[in-house]
């Protein structure tokens, strides 16, 4: 039974669209703007006014809750995304780790296979260089220490930073082996030659100072392949790229 007083509006119908009923909706927060004018000539001025004020402030409370799930969202995918990308790189040299070289070979592959026509940023090759820094086990040893060896890592990783373009990759495959990925945008490159400049520029002058004063050489044995549309799989590529750098590799 209805008690006396201010009349239900739920359990009255004929009240649907009535000033009451938008008033009861527009301070709920449920009600809208089109709601309020459909009831502005029942109402006097100060009522509307009143009310729409009423309306601007609920408004504005649920886009700040909004915008607080949205900023929540978007922070939580954020760190997500870092967690993911430190899973990726090694702590000591801050580059990636052999887990990251798989998949990313085959994404590369499959964009330079891709024969739509919308290829805008698709590589027209994907090459990949071979790395194992010559003698490492010397800078472990007495009279230097695996300290000194970690030194001659970050060292050589620096060079590798440095020699790279905005879309290569590198990661460190071993103790002392590091793969280069690079998507080859251009059309015409000369392979051999590219080879050639960034081994050149990574085995140039990279000298590492031990704690005794003793001033070592740091280089590396490289070796390349390249897979251009239509050609070799990530393994093949690895393993091309490593028969050669192996065939390269100074002797101990």
């Amino acid at each position: 039974m209805k008690q006396e007083g201010k009349p239900d509006i739920k359990l009255v119908p004929h009240l649907e669209g009535s000033p009451e009923h938008v008033e009861a909706l527009i301070h709920s927060g449920n009600g809208s703007l089109d709601q309020l004018k459909g009831v502005k000539n029942k109402i006097s001025p100060e009522k509307y006014i009143e009310l729409l004020e009423v309306f601007a402030e609920r408004q504005e409370t649920k886009l700040e809750k909004a915008q607080s799930k949205l900023a929540e969202g978007e922070l939580v995918v954020e760190e997500r995304e870092q967690q993911l990308f430190r899973a990726n790189i090694d702590p000591l040299t801050g580059v990636f780790i052999r887990s990251f070289l798989g998949p990313k070979l085959e994404k590369l592959i499959a964009e330079l296979n891709f024969s739509g026509e919308h290829r805008h940023s698709a590589p027209h090759a994907v090459m990949v260089i071979r790395l194992d820094i010559n003698n490492f086990k010397i800078f472990n040893e007495k009279p230097y220490s695996h300290a000194f060896g970690d030194e001659v890592l970050v060292a050589f990783t620096e060079r590798l930073k440095k020699s790279v373009k905005q879309y290569d990759s590198i990661i460190r495959v071993g103790g002392d082996e590091f793969v280069m990925v690079m998507p080859i945008l251009d059309v015409g490159v000369d392979f051999e030659q590219v080879f050639k400049d960034r081994t050149e520029f990574i085995n140039k002058d990279l000298l590492v100072k031990a704690l005794n004063g003793d001033t070592l050489h740091v280089t590396a044995s490289t070796g390349y392949s390249v897979a251009e549309k239509g050609t070799g799989t990530p393994q093949q590529l690895l393993e091309e790229a490593d028969a050669m750098e192996r065939k390269n590799k100074q002797p101990k």
